[in-house]
Protein backbone atom coordinates (compact mmCIF):
# COMPACT_ATOMS: atom_id res chain seq x y z
CA UNK A 1 0.00 0.00 0.00
CA UNK A 2 2.96 2.32 0.57
CA UNK A 3 3.97 2.86 -3.06
CA UNK A 4 0.34 3.05 -4.22
CA UNK A 5 -0.46 5.67 -1.58
CA UNK A 6 2.68 7.63 -2.48
CA UNK A 7 1.77 7.65 -6.18
CA UNK A 8 -1.80 8.69 -5.38
CA UNK A 9 -0.52 11.58 -3.25
CA UNK A 10 1.93 12.68 -5.96
CA UNK A 11 -0.76 12.57 -8.66
CA UNK A 12 -3.13 14.37 -6.29
CA UNK A 13 -0.62 17.14 -5.69
CA UNK A 14 0.06 17.59 -9.42
CA UNK A 15 -3.66 17.64 -10.17
CA UNK A 16 -4.36 20.24 -7.48
CA UNK A 17 -1.35 22.33 -8.54
CA UNK A 18 -2.41 22.28 -12.20
CA UNK A 19 -5.96 23.30 -11.19
CA UNK A 20 -4.58 26.14 -9.09
CA UNK A 21 -2.38 27.38 -11.94
CA UNK A 22 -5.34 27.21 -14.31
CA UNK A 23 -7.48 29.18 -11.84
CA UNK A 24 -4.73 31.77 -11.30
CA UNK A 25 -4.35 32.30 -15.05
CA UNK A 26 -8.10 32.42 -15.57
CA UNK A 27 -8.74 34.84 -12.70
CA UNK A 28 -5.69 37.11 -12.74
CA UNK A 29 -4.69 37.51 -16.37
CA UNK A 30 -6.71 40.26 -18.00
CA UNK A 31 -5.95 39.48 -21.65
CA UNK A 32 -6.47 35.74 -21.96
CA UNK A 33 -5.46 33.69 -24.97
CA UNK A 34 -7.67 30.77 -25.92
CA UNK A 35 -4.71 28.51 -26.67
CA UNK A 36 -3.18 29.15 -23.26
CA UNK A 37 -6.51 28.32 -21.62
CA UNK A 38 -6.61 25.08 -23.64
CA UNK A 39 -3.02 24.34 -22.61
CA UNK A 40 -3.81 24.71 -18.92
CA UNK A 41 -7.04 22.74 -19.35
CA UNK A 42 -5.19 19.91 -21.14
CA UNK A 43 -2.70 19.73 -18.29
CA UNK A 44 -5.53 19.56 -15.74
CA UNK A 45 -7.23 16.79 -17.74
CA UNK A 46 -4.02 14.75 -17.96
CA UNK A 47 -3.25 15.12 -14.26
CA UNK A 48 -6.80 14.32 -13.13
CA UNK A 49 -6.75 11.31 -15.47
CA UNK A 50 -3.53 10.04 -13.90
CA UNK A 51 -4.94 10.63 -10.41
CA UNK A 52 -8.11 8.69 -11.20
CA UNK A 53 -6.10 5.96 -12.91
CA UNK A 54 -3.96 5.48 -9.80
CA UNK A 55 -7.15 4.96 -7.77
CA UNK A 56 -8.96 2.71 -10.28
CA UNK A 57 -10.08 -0.57 -8.78
CA UNK A 58 -11.60 -2.28 -11.79
CA UNK A 59 -10.53 -2.76 -15.38
CA UNK A 60 -13.45 -0.66 -16.61
CA UNK A 61 -12.48 2.23 -14.31
CA UNK A 62 -8.85 1.95 -15.38
CA UNK A 63 -9.76 2.01 -19.08
CA UNK A 64 -12.12 4.98 -18.64
CA UNK A 65 -9.60 7.03 -16.68
CA UNK A 66 -6.85 6.02 -19.08
CA UNK A 67 -8.95 7.42 -21.91
CA UNK A 68 -9.32 10.66 -19.95
CA UNK A 69 -5.56 11.04 -19.60
CA UNK A 70 -5.08 10.05 -23.26
CA UNK A 71 -7.52 12.79 -24.26
CA UNK A 72 -5.39 15.44 -22.62
CA UNK A 73 -2.15 13.85 -23.82
CA UNK A 74 -3.29 13.68 -27.45
CA UNK A 75 -4.10 17.37 -27.67
CA UNK A 76 -1.29 18.72 -25.48
CA UNK A 77 1.39 18.61 -28.25
CA UNK A 78 -1.03 20.26 -30.69
CA UNK A 79 -1.75 23.18 -28.39
CA UNK A 80 1.93 23.57 -27.48
CA UNK A 81 2.96 23.56 -31.15
CA UNK A 82 0.33 26.16 -32.04
CA UNK A 83 1.46 28.34 -29.13
CA UNK A 84 5.10 28.04 -30.20
CA UNK A 85 4.17 28.89 -33.79
CA UNK A 86 2.22 31.93 -32.58
CA UNK A 87 5.11 33.02 -30.34
CA UNK A 88 7.55 32.71 -33.25
CA UNK A 89 5.04 34.50 -35.50
CA UNK A 90 4.94 31.58 -37.91
CA UNK A 91 1.95 31.96 -40.18
CA UNK A 92 -0.31 28.94 -40.64
CA UNK A 93 -3.67 28.55 -42.26
CA UNK A 94 -6.85 27.36 -40.64
CA UNK A 95 -6.58 24.24 -42.81
CA UNK A 96 -3.22 23.37 -41.19
CA UNK A 97 -4.72 23.90 -37.74
CA UNK A 98 -7.70 21.69 -38.65
CA UNK A 99 -5.44 19.00 -40.10
CA UNK A 100 -3.30 18.95 -36.96
CA UNK A 101 -6.44 18.75 -34.83
CA UNK A 102 -7.63 15.80 -36.92
CA UNK A 103 -4.28 14.04 -36.41
CA UNK A 104 -4.54 14.61 -32.65
CA UNK A 105 -8.11 13.30 -32.65
CA UNK A 106 -7.03 10.18 -34.57
CA UNK A 107 -4.17 9.64 -32.10
CA UNK A 108 -6.64 9.91 -29.22
CA UNK A 109 -9.14 7.53 -30.82
CA UNK A 110 -6.41 5.00 -31.52
CA UNK A 111 -5.03 5.17 -27.99
CA UNK A 112 -8.50 5.13 -26.43
CA UNK A 113 -9.58 2.03 -28.33
CA UNK A 114 -8.28 -0.32 -25.62
CA UNK A 115 -11.04 -2.55 -24.32
CA UNK A 116 -13.12 -2.06 -27.46
CA UNK A 117 -10.82 -2.78 -30.38
CA UNK A 118 -7.42 -4.40 -30.72
CA UNK A 119 -5.87 -1.41 -32.49
CA UNK A 120 -3.64 -0.04 -29.74
CA UNK A 121 -3.64 -2.83 -27.16
CA UNK A 122 -3.84 -6.47 -28.08
CA UNK A 123 -5.34 -7.23 -24.68
CA UNK A 124 -5.89 -5.36 -21.44
CA UNK A 125 -5.87 -6.59 -17.88
CA UNK A 126 -5.50 -5.22 -14.38
CA UNK A 127 -3.81 -6.65 -11.34
CA UNK A 128 -3.99 -5.32 -7.81
CA UNK A 129 -0.95 -5.85 -5.62
CA UNK A 130 -1.36 -5.68 -1.82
Amino acid sequence: MGKTADIFVIYGMTAVLSMLLFAVYFLLVKKKEAKVIFLFLDIVIVNVGYLCLSAAGTLEQALATNRLSYFGSAFLPLVMLLLIMDTCRIQYSKAVSCAMTAVSLCAFLLAASGGWLNLYYREVSISTVN
